[in-house]
């Protein structure tokens, strides 16, 4: 299709450019068709069609078909349909052997077709048995077999419908039988329109139809192959899409991590700080009138509210407004022909003045007066200063059907599958840069990898081993993390937070690979592999990435621990959404229609998880109340993962299990029934934890939350009070109960210890200190800040 241009360089013509470059015909002819349809021409010959086939055959047909829509959806051209023009067959036909093969069966039935002396058109009324004007699949190959095909298959067949169904119908009509013919079309044309005159088709014989059930068994198989590559095809570009976005995800959070108050989710990371820091996890706070990143709120009217407001606006109402001299109240007072100090105008009847006002000399407190509406507007400021948001902790306020969708940032917890190919990177890596190697790993590392990696997870049966790999020059942080780790975090073993602490740190995995791998050097890995980082993105197959990046993972252990507040409980026979773990289905329809939640609020105040999940209440458990704050701690056991934590029995490829926690004290335990594959159970970590939502619309009735943690793996119950407990010493409200009773329960000590000292000082005076005492002079007289002394009437010295 591509023709050479005149050697002369002052020529014009199409592709004279190519030429002067030195490339060959077969390379110009490749570049021109290739612009031509990125140009969105549709108009090509068959040899240019059979380069632009060969150029595009690495691509699959959907692809093709999406950017050519993509492409000529953006430009300002005139509406076309490509179905019609000869490009349609660059979309049905793979690459150029299919295109070979198609040429090939279209000569045959050509050639066939002169030799029977049957004109095209008396040879389509022939095979179309039923006179529908079209070629159904078993008439095709009854035709086919008319004629004579070697070697004839059911899929040769579906080879050839295929490749001339260009509407997708399912059957060939005249001017698609014509196409795919591809010769002689308008000398073909005449014949039909005199054959139709002469009514010649009455005098044709049929020509009977085969192999029916054998087509239809072959090409619903092609459906189902076609199917799932697309639905794979599908899910390729969700993972790629999901794993960008956790990429951008990430740069915004490192982004927001210099701001005012920090990042926001705040990513765990172990620390040496004490208890509270020694895990891995998430954290998302409302606290700030500012939501996490990437929230997502649905619903209308869900707003920042103050945790204190309520006390704050009394403490306003019952705050006097004072003079900015002397700070004394004002009075309240008729007032005539003063001024207010404000407004400046006079100020006739009721009005507001300081206690010294009549004094002169008093500096600023002489004739201050106040006008009612600079009175009330003193006060709106008292309670304005009391509503604002900036000043004072919040929290999210969601009224009935509005939820949250907090979105999880990468790494925050990690399953089997995906602790095993991120250390298998790292190792490959490893190994790699000991051996000199660089770009593609070979398969030999590969297997040296998987197998270490596989020594290392196969540890995970010992939970009380001694990390004895942990070298003296490792540092004394590796030696006092690993410990604290390994009871914190108890994935089914210690092992989980070695794994990630591996991760985190390659010295200590390269020191590992010394004591497992006794080929290997100190002085290579140390000097080679020093500065090396893993590659997991790029090794990682396209279904492990789907299932990383798209939230479909059930082999995750984790813990939540929220703070929340329901204003009402649900009503009678109803139950309320709290929290959802796994995604929501890809389809809509009946999946959509009876998704649940993970974890709900009942009329009773009791907590439940989905209707087809048993559930096993403890004894004396706590329950909600409405109007109160309360800690919701959800620890989750994975399908996938072997033993619990907690004293329970290993579920291996099961649905998992949930133990539900209300202020530190265990309530239920959840176990899902299995589910029908093909669907995410209710306990599968997705990429997003929906809060006060999840299940159906009317389910979603609203809440208060503060903050919500998401952990990496199980926590025991030393750890969930621990965490309980910091959680609610963080609230404002929680803060102002605990002061008054420490300021109660002092008053109370100091009463009790005020009648001890008139009891001895009762028996001192000689009298009996059963009866009613009489009143003593007892004055208590400060001595210093720190200490107070009383003093009596006979001048005895005592503690107060």
């Amino acid at each position: 299709g591509w023709h050479a241009p005149p050697s002369s360089p002052t020529t014009l013509e199409k592709g004279a450019i190519l030429a002067w470059t030195g490339a060959t015909v077969a390379e110009a002819s490749l570049a021109h068709n290739m612009f031509r349809f990125f140009d969105c021409d549709m108009h090509y010959s068959d040899e240019q069609l059979n380069v632009l086939i060969r150029a595009l055959q690495a691509s699959s047909t959907l692809n093709r078909e999406r950017f050519f829509s993509t492409i000529i959806g953006v430009r300002r051209r005139m509406d076309r349909k490509w179905q019609e023009t000869p490009l349609s067959k660059a979309f049905m036909l793979e690459d150029e052997y299919a295109a070979l093969k198609r040429r090939a069966q279209a000569a045959y039935v050509h050639d066939a077709l002169r030799r029977k002396g049957l004109k095209k058109w008396e040879a389509f009324v022939s095979f179309d048995s039923n006179d529908n004007g079209h070629l159904s699949p078993s008439e095709l190959y009854g035709a086919l077999r008319y004629l004579g095909m070697p070697d004839l298959t059911a899929g040769d067949v579906a080879d050839f419908l295929e490749a001339g169904d260009t509407n997708h119908d399912g059957m060939l009509d005249y001017k698609e039988y014509l196409d795919m013919l591809g010769e002689d079309s308008d000398e073909d044309e005449e014949e039909h329109d005199s054959a139709v005159d002469t009514k010649r088709e009455t005098h044709i014989s049929k020509v009977g139809t085969y192999g029916a059930e054998e087509m239809r068994e072959v090409l619903a198989e092609r459906r189902r192959f076609q199917q799932e590559k697309i639905r794979t095809e599908q899910l390729r570009r969700e993972a790629q899409q999901a794993e960008l976005d956790h990429k951008i995800f990430q740069e915004e959070l490192a982004a927001s991590a210099s701001r005012a108050g920090g990042a926001n989710p705040h990513c765990i990371r172990p620390t040496l700080n004490g208890m509270a820091d020694i895990c891995y996890g998430a954290s998302f706070g409302f606290t700030a009138n500012k939501p996490p990143l990437r929230t997502i709120v649905t619903g209308k009217d869900a707003k920042f509210c103050a945790v204190l407001y309520d006390v704050l606006r009394r403490r306003a109402l019952a705050t006097p407004i004072s003079c900015p001299s002397c700070s004394n109240a004002l009075m309240k007072t008729n007032i005539y022909y003063e001024r207010c100090k404000t407004c400046k105008r006079d100020v006739y009847g009721v009005g507001y003045r300081c206690r010294d006002s009549y004094r002169y000399g008093r500096g600023g407190c002489y004739s201050y007066y106040l006008c009612g509406e600079c009175h009330k507007a003193r006060r709106s400021e008292l309670l304005q200063h009391a509503s604002d948001l900036k000043k004072h902790e919040t929290y999210m306020h969601c009224p009935p059907s509005a939820n949250l969708s907090l979105f999880i940032p990468s790494g925050t917890a990690m399953g089997d599958a995906e602790l095993r190919t991120r250390l298998e990177a790292a190792v490959c890596d490893i190994l790699a840069a000991a051996g000199g190697k660089t770009g593609k790993v070979d398969t030999g590392i590969t297997q040296i990898a998987r197998s270490t990696v596989k020594r290392i997870l196969s540890q995970r049966s010992e939970p009380e081993r001694e990390f004895e790999h942990v070298d003296e020059s490792a540092g004394a942080s590796s030696q006092l993390l690993l410990p604290q780790l390994s009871s914190f975090v108890s994935f089914s073993s210690s092992s989980q937070a070695e794994c990630r602490f591996y991760l985190d740190n390659v010295k200590s995995l390269q020191e590992r690979l010394l004591d497992l791998v006794p080929s290997l050097s100190p002085q290579s890995v140390s000097q080679k592999s020093g500065d090396h980082t893993s590659d997991f993105t790029s090794r990682t197959p396209s279904p492990e990435k789907i299932a990383l990046f798209t939230g479909i993972r059930e082999d995750v252990c984790y813990t939540v621990v929220m703070e929340f507040r329901v204003q009402n409980l649900p009503l009678k026979g109803q139950r309320a959404a709290l929290l959802r773990f796994s995604p929501p289905p890809v389809k809509m329809g009946r999946d959509a229609k009876r998704q649940e939640a993970s974890v709900y609020l009942k009329e009773d105040g009791t907590l439940g998880g989905s209707s087809d999940s048993d559930v096993t209440y403890a004894d004396g458990g706590e329950k909600v109340k409405a109007k109160r704050w309360h800690v919701l701690s959800a620890v989750v056991v994975g399908g996938g993962t072997g033993s619990l934590g907690h004293g329970g029995s290993g579920r291996r490829g099961g649905p998992g299990i949930m133990i539900l926690y209300l202020d530190g004290k265990e309530m239920c335990t959840v176990t899902p029934n299995p589910t029908p594959q093909g669907r995410v159970g209710p306990l599968g970590l997705g990429s997003r934890i929906i809060v006060f939502g999840g299940g159906k619309q009317s389910e979603s009735r609203g809440g208060e939350l503060r903050q919500l943690r998401l952990v990496d793996g199980i926590l025991d119950m030393l750890q969930l009070e621990s965490l309980t407990m910091e959680m609610q010493s963080t609230n404002p409200l929680f803060h102002n109960s605990a002061v008054a009773i420490q300021a109660l329960i002092r008053c109370i000590l100091a009463r009790k210890h005020y009648k001890e000292l008139c009891k001895s000082q009762a028996k001192e005076l000689g009298f009996d200190s059963d009866q009613k005492l009489p009143k003593l002079n007892i004055k208590p007289v400060k001595k210093s800040d720190d200490h107070d002394e009383c003093e009596s009437s006979d001048e005895n010295e005592c503690d107060y």
